[in-house]
Order: structure tokens, then sequence, then C-alpha cells
């Protein structure tokens, strides 16, 4: 922690927030005022880092949670009249396992929240509702599901000229009828919802709904369950889809989150359930729905060579693009018949790395060789093969 310390007023003492890069202090930024806490232009530059993508800034707070660093609600912890700030650093992820996020959007374009009369009206008159509080973070669903994306901005108010940031954890505080414009932002992708407050006697809890019935999709991909109400006379209460909970009958294949996201982790097939009690005090009201969800087995792009060289007489070394792939065969033919029927292999190689040798005594007698190879994925006993590539040396 810093002992350089900004002053602000006659109360409060600011630190200014120091930005790590690989534990190497890139910078330090001073706090301004509370309207505009921090300079955005005063925030370092992030070098690019090979084979990896830039998440975002983070801090880690005194209880060691992890949290992402938004310039508007800068990182700082008050301790008596000093406002300590949290040392911010640099994270990134290996490119092979970022998925891009494409859209976030919520299960219904307009969200109904209930608020309860109070029995008390206000100098107009007016009935006064006891404030219900609305977690967004809850309620939006990413796609892809299992998309790559840093922390989302909330921000609300009457319509999009007119917004308010909203805490990072997304709590919408609502406590009369009327209707706001939500909007969410994270990198470049921005998602809407109007969010209405509703006399609770005009809200109900839906006796029905419905899921996908069937989901096919590759190990390591998601999908949502799209869940869809059956609406009656009144409005959906948004706590009907807090409502419903989900679970698989083999959570080998598949895992399920309480959003109905549905993330593929063996190949094979299974039976996940949604399940919504009408009454929640009566087990008997329990309405129940099943989808099918079949995992299968991605099948790889043809792979890439670097580069294919006859070391000796007796060897070859082979170098290939690393790609997220379980790994590669590769046979060796001494004609170009042989290597088109797949018939007659000099040698043979399943490897997983991608820069080997491959030796034989047989490759002595031949003036050329044909090489063919493909890449597989694995998932348990299930395999998938991209088509070959043929390579001359």
């Amino acid at each position: 922690v810093s002992d350089n310390i900004n002053e602000i007023g006659d109360a409060y003492k600011h630190e200014p927030i120091s930005f790590y890069i690989d534990d190497q202090l890139v910078g330090q930024v001073e706090y301004q005022t509370d309207d505009n806490p921090i300079n955005l232009k005063d925030i370092p530059e992030v070098p690019e880092k090979k084979g990896t993508i830039f998440e975002g800034w983070y801090y880690r707070d005194s209880d060691g949670n992890e949290n992402p660093f938004v310039p508007i609600a800068p990182c700082y912890e008050l301790k008596g009249n000093v406002y300590v700030a949290y040392d911010v650093y640099a994270k990134y992820m290996d490119k092979s396992s970022y998925v891009k996020l494409k859209s976030l959007k919520f299960p219904a374009d307009t969200i109904y929240v209930p608020l309860e009369n109070s029995g008390l009206v206000d100098a107009n008159n007016n009935a006064i509702y006891s404030p219900e509080g609305l977690l967004l973070n809850f309620m939006y669903l990413a796609n892809p599901v299992n998309a790559t994306y840093g922390n989302i901005t909330w921000y609300s108010g009457p319509d999009e000229d007119h917004l308010t940031y909203l805490e990072s954890d997304g709590l919408l505080t609502i406590d009369e009828l009327g209707e706001q414009i939500v909007v969410g932002k994270t990198g470049d992708v921005k998602v809407k919802v109007k969010v209405v407050g509703v006399d609770a006697e005009e809200v109900e809890m839906p006796s029905s709904f419905s899921i996908s019935k069937n989901l096919s999709m590759d190990v390591g991909n998601g999908k949502n369950l799209n869940l869809k109400f059956n609406k009656g006379d009144k409005y959906i209460s948004y706590k009907a889809y807090d409502a419903v909970n989900y679970e698989a009958s083999n959570n080998d294949i598949v895992d399920i989150d309480d959003k109905g996201n549905v993330i593929a982790k063996k190949a094979g097939s299974t039976v996940v359930y949604a399940k919504y009690y009408t009454d929640e005090n009566n087990l008997d009201s329990v309405v129940i729905r099943s989808c099918v969800v079949n995992v299968t087995v991605p099948k790889p792009a043809k792979p890439s060579v670097k580069s294919l060289t006859k070391k000796s007489a007796k060897k070859l070394n082979l170098k290939l693009v690393k790609k997220n792939v379980t790994g590669y065969q590769i046979a060796v033919y001494k004609s170009k018949a042989d290597a088109k029927a797949n018939k007659n292999a000099i040698a043979t190689k399943t490897v997983k790395k991608t820069n080997l040798n491959i030796s034989s005594k047989k490759f002595k007698k031949c003036k050329k060789l044909y090489i063919k190879l493909r890449a597989y994925n694995e998932s348990g006993k299930k395999k998938a093969y991209s088509s070959w590539l043929t390579k001359t040396v």
C-alpha cells in the first residue's frame, strides 16, 4: 500500500490506486472527485501477451475475493479517515480457452417487480410501497453461455439519455410504480430491458412453463434451456424465474446452472430437468419439464504444418501449429497410391505433441515419402477426426 496519500476535503484522504502487470508496478492513478473518481486516461495501457487475451483489471478485497475494477466505483476500503486503495492487477487468460461473447439478453423483454402496499400514503395521498430489490446479475443470459467476458456495468433511468450507475452487483431497488430502462454493458456488448414496478395484486406466479425438448452440442459448448412461462391474466413476477430449479440426471456428461445454462462436459446422452412449484407450500404443486441433451465430440480442423524436414536417411522431423485438439494421427507411405488408399504404411504414430521425430529403417530406400496426418478430439471412448492432410518430403 502506497504512502503517497491524496487529501480530498478536510475529512477524508484517498490513496492513489496502484496498477500492476506481472507483479511490476506500471502506474498509479490519483483520486479526483466523488462525481468523477478516476480519469480514464490515467489508467495504464495493457501490453499484449502472445497466446493470451486480456480479461481486464482486477483486485482482491480484504476477504481475498477477486473483483473486477470499475473506474466509476474505485477499489477502496475506509480505515479511519483514510480510503486505503487495493492493488489492481492485469488479468490474462489463454487464448485457446477464450470464447467471445456475442450477446446478452433477459428471459423476457419486460421484467415485472411486485411491490407491496405499505398502507401508508405520501403528502399527495399516493400509496407508499415497500422497496423491492432486483439483482440483475442473476437474471441476464449470455450467448454463448460459456463465453468469456468481464464485469457488466449496469445503469438505470427513465430513458437511455438519463441513466445512473448501479452498484457492481447490479442491485436495482424499486419503491414506486412505473417503468424504467436498465442497460448493461461489457466490452462492446450491450443489453437493454424494461423493468416495471407494479402493485403486487396485479402480479402472479404462473401455473405452467416450457423449456427446449432437445439440445445438441459439442463437448465444451453450452446452450440455454430457453425457459418460457405461460402467461395468465396477470403480469408474471420476476420471482418466478428464481423459483425454477434445474438438475441433470448425469453430471459426468453435462453441468447445469441456476439460469438453465447447460454445459457439455463429455460425449453421451442425458436428460436435464426443470422443476417449479406453483405453490411453494404444497409439494404436490410441482410442475416438471425435461429435455434430452446429446453431446458429441467436436470435429477438429485439418492440422497445419510448420515444417517437415528429412533429418537423415532414417528420420523425419515434423512441426505442427499448436491447436486445441486432443492429438494427431500420422502415417508415412512409400508411394502415392498407398497413401491414397491408406494401405501399407511403413511408419505410424499417434501423438499429442506438436514437435516430433518419426524414424524407420524403411525410409532409407525411398526417394520420396508421403506423409498423411489428421487431428482428433477424444471424449470418453468416443473420437472425432479431421480430414486427412497429405505432405511429401
